[in-house]
């Protein structure tokens, strides 16, 4: 038998100082994941390995100096850039700043090393509020914010998936400034433009979502969800929604032409899992929906919407209904079937933008809206220990950011669904699952899956 070794690949690492205060253990938890997870999707690409530093678990006891003094000196001497928490507090004073998180950040950039600054905007219980505490940390705050850009997250999930987005921009700039003279010009411009390319993807995105969480996107009504409380006598489930944006990175040098690729009527380009459609064009956007209309002439909204729009930018969103269990009353919905559909429709959204000449990468984005206090579970369900299962605790949970290169034509479903695993995968084992069912345990992708498992 005939093993394949793994191919090394050369590395240059880059030491990561988490830094914040004592009420953010679960944050520098999420925050020291986001570095590994950064690791197992770049590290090859980027040739960069990052390492997470915390006191926890990297500093030594020590004398012949004040405390943060010895931690100075033992992690924050040997760190290439700082990642810094706050929520509630500063900290205690240490004589030389107005924290020991103060103190390292201020060691950091007078090192000439960057520092990158996030704030939490997680709701704060008022009978733990010290007010001395939050008074420092709000003229600490609003200094930062005159002086610098900092970051907010609502929640440790959410710092994970901004952090995992945020390295990469900032390790690129970490190995311009290592290798300053590797390179020419041309690549700098190069470099500019593609941050500028992303920059407007992200825009173009925003725009998308800000309609999907809080609107009526082509007339699917995602502000319908809403949170039942408590006392209402069996409750129906609530539905729940992805929302799926496809940005094209580089700029189209001709728009597309809208009517014409109406009327080529291409198959592939349909709303996320629906059977039927109806095809409607809003000047610069062509749209589809499966909304229906009765005998009477009262119409139904769509549960499933495509637009395609000029600028080969794609946003689809889907309804999903979540089932309540009759005997525990717990939410749930099968999220395999859900990530399936993604699959299937990003590959068939793919190819109508290269057969239509969209050429580049694209950018894409997955949203779950209207899933907290849910389960989610696979078709088959007797597979798994359904104890070790955990509820969401997010309202609105963010993908990571994929993209898919010049190459990619979306004629590949498993090559489609190992693209898109690893952020499916993340939500999986949140909600308390081993692995990602649409995948065998060796990682090949399911493409039938068996109604016996």
């Amino acid at each position: 038998m005939t093993y394949n070794r793994p191919v090394p690949f050369q590395t240059s690492t880059f030491n990561i100082l988490i830094a914040s205060p004592s009420d953010l253990s679960e944050e520098r938890k999420a925050a020291r994941e986001a570095i590994h997870e950064w690791n197992d999707l770049h590290a090859e690409a980027e040739g960069v390995m990052l390492m997470p530093l915390m006191w926890e678990t990297h500093a030594m006891p020590g004398a012949g100096g004040r405390p943060q003094e010895i931690i100075n000196k033992q992690l924050v001497a040997k760190s290439d850039l700082l990642i810094g928490l706050f929520w509630t507090k500063m900290g205690t004073n240490t004589g030389v700043a107005e924290s020991g998180t103060v103190e390292e950040i201020n060691e950091i950039i007078a090192a000439g090393k960057p520092a990158m600054l996030y704030f939490s905007t997680r709701p704060i219980n008022p009978q733990t509020i010290d007010v001395n505490q939050m008074q420092r940390l709000k003229t600490f705050r609003d200094e930062t914010y005159r002086n610098a850009l900092a970051g907010t997250f609502a929640s440790p999930s959410e710092l994970r998936q901004t952090l995992v987005r945020d390295l990469t921009r900032r390790v690129r700039d970490m190995k311009k400034q290592l290798n300053p003279d590797k390179g020419s010009d041309v690549s700098s411009n190069a470099m500019a433009e593609s941050d500028q390319n992303r920059q407007r993807a992200e825009t173009r995105w925003k725009d998308f979502d800000k309609i999907f969480r809080t609107g009526n996107f082509r007339g699917l009504l995602t502000s319908r969800v809403e949170v039942y409380g408590e006392g209402i006598p069996d409750p129906p489930p609530k539905p729940a929604y992805v929302g799926v944006s496809i940005v094209p990175l580089n700029p189209l040098a001709t728009r597309l032409d809208i009517q014409a690729i109406k009327q080529a009527n291409p198959m592939e380009l349909r709303p996320p899992g629906a059977g039927s459609w109806h095809v409607e064009s809003f000047g610069r956007a062509l749209v589809r929906h499966n909304a229906t209309r009765t005998i009477y002439g009262e119409a139904s909204p769509p549960t499933s919407v495509v637009e395609l729009n000029e600028d080969g930018a794609i946003f689809a969103a889907f309804e999903m209904h979540l089932a309540r269990k009759a005997k525990s009353g717990k939410r749930v919905f099968t999220f395999e079937g859900e990530e399936r559909i993604v699959i299937q429709e990003l590959g068939g959204y793919t190819q109508v933008l290269r057969q239509w000449n969209v050429t580049g990468p694209l950018e894409v984005r997955i949203t779950l809206k209207g899933a907290n206090d849910a389960y989610l579970t696979p078709i088959h369900g007797i597979l798994w220990e359904a104890s070790e299962f955990r509820p969401m605790t997010e309202d609105t949970i963010y993908l990571d950011v994929i993209t898919l290169d010049g190459d990619f034509d979306g004629k590949d479903t498993a090559k489609t669904a190992n693209i898109i695993k690893p952020s499916f995968q993340i939500v999986w084992l949140d909600a308390g699952l081993p692995r990602d069912p649409c995948f065998k345990t060796s990682g090949e992708f399911i493409s039938n899956p068996s109604p016996y498992g």
